[in-house]
């Protein structure tokens, strides 16, 4: 029972979800190849896979079969580039819990086979947009597994893989800004590159100093004036005169004044002492 028939093609969406959990006797490891990918093939197409059915579903297969997972996630964002209808969310706004991705061995590798899957078509403005939060979901916390998949990307840059460092850097933390060595090792990769990339790569880490990125607190900015204009300038201090990691920190603490100014009603002076 449950089990589709002769030419019977499995519904897709929430109701599907709660036969797969509700069935009698029906476990998902005891279904055939071919209606896993049937079924996952049909969650490609609905507008929106934002129920709890299906999050209960998904947050379950990213450890058991997260390469399935992975494969539904990239097919919704690839459906908005080949013109999906109006409305369509290829990812849900919030997750009913959290993705275990994790737990799988292969970790590292789903998160390097992400990396070039973005890179594999940096004009995509839905990739590099849905992308990098797909990446931000999946990696879960900015620590050493993540890191070393993002120092893979500089250990042999080009401007393609620059362009997807760039939009996931977009939701960095705040606090990795001030890690010189990371930072430097992201400038020095991207300027091997090209002046593009090399601006890519400042811009989205500067992003980064004012929105906090999705690992800190999403779409509030969090630059403080004096402190962070201060740490900003001694790690300009700490680099060689010149240096595109000197010229970096010297363009954050001069933002980070702007910014100040602005929020205590100063915005509109001029920021090179002029009275006019």
């Amino acid at each position: 029972p449950g089990r589709p028939g002769a030419g019977e093609e499995p519904a897709a969406g929430g109701s599907q979800a709660r036969r797969l959990r509700s069935a009698a006797g029906l476990a998902w490891p005891d279904l055939p190849d071919d209606y896993k990918d049937r079924f996952f093939a049909a969650l490609r197409d609905p507008a929106s896979i934002e129920n709890y059915e299906v999050s209960e579903l998904l947050t379950m297969l990213s450890r058991d079969e997260p390469y399935r997972v992975i494969e539904l996630l990239k097919s919704r964002v690839e459906y908005m580039e080949d013109g999906a209808p109006a409305r369509y969310a290829p990812l849900p706004h919030h997750w009913q819990g959290k993705l275990r991705f994790r737990e799988h061995d292969a970790f590292p590798d789903i998160l390097r086979t992400l990396c070039e899957w973005l890179a594999a078509a940096p004009g995509s403005m839905w990739r590099r947009y849905y992308g990098s939060q797909l990446f931000v979901l999946i990696a879960g916390d900015f620590d050493t597994p993540v890191r070393q998949v993002i120092d893979s990307l500089l250990q042999e840059p080009d401007s393609a893989r620059m362009a997807a460092l760039a939009a996931i850097l977009h939701h960095l933390p705040q606090s990795e800004v001030w890690d010189l060595s990371f930072v430097g090792r992201c400038l020095q990769a991207a300027d091997q590159c090209g002046s593009a990339s090399l601006d890519a790569i400042r811009g989205a880490l500067h992003y980064a100093v004012f929105t906090g990125g999705r690992w800190g607190v999403p779409g509030q900015p969090v630059a403080q004036g004096p402190e962070h204009r201060h740490i900003a300038a001694q790690l300009a201090d700490q680099c060689l005169s010149g240096s595109i990691e000197e010229q970096f920190y010297r363009a954050v603490a001069a933002s980070v004044e702007t910014w100040a100014q602005r929020l205590t009603g100063d915005w509109d002076t001029p920021p090179d002492g002029r009275q006019w």
